[in-house]
């Protein structure tokens, strides 16, 4: 999805108009529309106030490539920094985890619950793709096509967890809002 389809799926998924998502958010309608159609590329200002009129977190709304492992640490690491993250694996005789072992997982059920769900929409994606894959049927095509558009709308519902589950750093102590 485009960034403009994607602000406009939120909008629409909180039943809202372009005019009533201006009015309640302080967002000019022009600049709405424009966002909307792909017409501008919006600093990070606006996309974050974007974003919290829909409250959803900015980065629903950026693209980037994970190409490179360094790539995925990065990720992992800013994770394990702001959230309580458990790492579990196997150890060998050396003490060593076995890479084929590791698992990484979250000690916050409200993000728990939200992994549980993505699992099922790409169990449920991937079953759709395999039998998608086993009709010429025009009418099956169309069927199989509109119920991934489905399952894509899911996973992007799941994005509306508005709890905060950030670590905080204040005065020397770590706390958890929740």
């Amino acid at each position: 999805m485009t960034l403009g389809e994607k602000i406009k799926y939120y909008r629409g998924s909180l039943g809202i108009t372009q005019s009533q998502f201006s009015e309640t958010s302080g967002i000019g309608l022009s600049i709405i529309k424009k966002l909307e159609r792909n017409f501008m590329n919006p600093k990070p200002k606006l996309l974050k106030e974007v974003a919290d009129a829909l409250g959803v977190s900015i980065y629903e709304f950026t693209d980037f490539d994970i190409l490179t492992v360094s790539d995925v640490m990065s990720l992992i690491t800013k994770m394990d920094e702001q959230v309580d993250m458990e790492f579990h694996a196997e150890y060998d005789k050396e003490g060593n985890p076995v890479p084929e072992s590791i698992q990484i997982s979250f000690k916050h059920p409200a993000i728990n619950r939200q992994l549980a769900q993505l699992i099922k929409i790409k169990d449920l994606q991937g079953k759709n793709e395999s039998e998608k894959g086993k009709t010429t049927n025009p009418a099956e095509l169309e069927a199989y096509t509109k119920l991934n558009e489905d399952l894509e709308e899911m996973r992007l519902s799941i994005c509306r967890e508005p709890i905060v589950v950030s670590k905080k750093q204040q005065n020397g102590h770590v706390q958890v809002k929740v």
